[in-house]
């Protein structure tokens, strides 16, 4: 640790000292990237140099000098520029490569960019702060942009204007990449995308103020295609992404659909109602997660397979039916749908995941089926109104915390089932139903731990028949001596 340590201070210093011995106008003519320096470390010592010398930099005239270029790199633009601003394919006979970081930053009166395909990486920020900026075309000679470990990201951040992105290839952004675009309204797919789930990611999950109401697909696409809007894969079997702002309030999933992509709806505001078709099969992870305003779903019944977080956060769900013969109510599924008021649990479900139906506050009654053997960590906890918990002989494994902070509920068992023994060990109130009973008629209602008029009862009752068994055996002592004198 000592050795990387003073390795880091020797080259502090000896930059330092080459610094200040040396004259900064030779740094215009040293090739960085022959240094092995990262790109950010790069830019600040160009950024630097460049006030002292202009060996290195190119004004550009064809564009009213409003650029200038390092390395063939696009390193600053003019904050006076307006209008759209054209960046050449080539500078005295060679390729323009890149786009240096802030770049174009607080150009505000830019309303147009135009970047060539000979364009290869955008750094971080480039275009930070254009606030007049209102559409973008990405080409798919771009493979990178921002995102550096140096660096602050948002390559677009704050472009309030912004209203229409094209992406023509696979462009690998940071999840900040359109941070403050809050006018961002529409979305092109190139025909060179083959992935797109890396541009939905950075316009949905780095700010979900980015109100995409539009999504359209170049029709020389292989891989995807549009329909109202809707993001599908090009054979329409798999919904992909459907816009967040889009304004019905209801939608019916189309026929051919047999795949509900990953967050293909995730904080869809405005849907109260989606129909899926007989034709799905999947349900994937985050499929319609933070959906406020649905209000019910029917699962049909040929879905097979329903990940993670499907429906968490859909706060104004009330209603779900599951037609199907799932395996597993899979971890988070139901978390936090504080308008659940009750659950029909299919009797092919296994195993009940983790925090399933956590956070649940309006869920009053579950009845498990004898399918299900598993109930895993905080499957029911924080369900607050859950007084009513019914758990078959069958049940294997029970989590420790499986119930946590639901403190009004009640589990229904068999007596010295795994439930039975759970509620014991936990003191949670239980109520035994019969062995013998097909409805789960109750026997009676065995004092639970966490009652205390049940327990003091039952204390009492015991100390009064061993205190008549005391009076009983010592009478007989008395008797048995008397005899014995006489």
């Amino acid at each position: 640790m000592k050795r990387k340590i003073s390795k880091t201070l020797s080259i502090f210093f000896a930059v330092a000292l080459i610094l200040c011995a040396a004259p900064l106008s030779l740094f215009a003519e040293l090739k960085l990237p022959a240094l092995g320096l990262p790109e950010w470390c790069e830019e600040k010592i160009l950024s630097l140099t460049s006030l002292v010398s202009n060996s290195s930099v190119t004004s550009l005239a064809a564009s009213e000098n409003v650029l200038q270029f390092i390395d063939n790199k696009v390193y600053k633009c003019d904050q006076s520029a307006s209008g759209t601003v054209v960046i050449p394919s080539t500078l005295n006979g060679n390729p323009v490569i890149g786009i240096w970081s802030g770049a174009f930053e607080d150009c505000a009166g830019i309303t147009g960019i135009t970047i060539p395909n000979s364009v290869k990486s955008i750094g971080d920020g480039a275009f930070y702060g254009c606030s007049g900026l209102k559409s973008i075309t990405i080409p798919s000679s771009v493979t990178s942009v921002g995102g550096s470990s140096f660096g602050w990201g948002e390559m677009f951040g704050n472009c309030t204007s912004l209203t229409n992105l094209t992406v023509e290839g696979d462009t690998k952004f940071s999840v900040d990449t359109f941070q403050g675009c809050d006018a961002l309204t529409s979305l092109t797919i190139g025909s060179e995308v083959t992935d797109a789930t890396n541009i939905l990611k950075a316009l949905y999950h780095g700010n979900i103020s980015v109100d995409i109401t539009s999504i359209q697909v170049d029709p020389d696409s292989a891989f995807y295609s549009s329909e109202g809007s809707v993001l599908f894969s090009k054979d329409k079997s798999t919904l992909v992404s459907y816009p967040i702002a889009l304004a019905a309030q209801s939608y019916v999933v189309p026929d051919s659909v047999s795949i509900i992509h990953d967050g293909a709806f995730e904080n869809c505001q405005n849907l109260t109602d989606i129909t899926l078709s007989d034709s799905v099969t999947t349900i994937g992870c985050d499929a319609f997660r933070n959906c406020r305003s649905l209000s019910s779903i029917v699962i049909p019944a040929g879905v097979t397979s329903v990940d993670g977080y499907a429906f968490s956060d859909c706060t104004s769900l009330s209603r779900v039916t599951i037609e199907s013969a799932i395996s597993s109510i899979s971890k988070y599924m139901f978390c936090d749908c504080s308008a659940l008021t009750s659950i029909s649990i299919p009797k092919s479900v296994t195993q009940i995941g983790d925090d399933a139906f956590a956070g649940c506050t309006s869920l009053t009654s579950v009845t498990i089926p004898e399918s299900v053997i598993q109930i895993d960590e905080r499957a029911f906890a924080e369900c607050t109104s859950l007084t009513s918990v019914t758990i078959p002989k069958t049940m294997k494994v029970i989590a420790d915390d499986a119930f946590e902070e639901s403190p009004a509920v009640t589990i229904r068992c068999y007596e010295d089932s795994v439930a039975h023994r759970y509620a014991l060990k936990y003191l949670i109130d239980y109520e035994l139903i019969s062995a013998f009973s097909d409805d789960y008629k109750l026997i009676n209602e065995s004092p639970s731990p966490n009652s205390s008029s049940g327990l003091w009862v039952a204390l009492i009752a015991v100390l009064g028949i061993a205190v008549v068994l005391v009076v009983a055996v010592v009478a007989l002592k008395r008797k048995s001596r008397i005899k014995i004198s006489v």
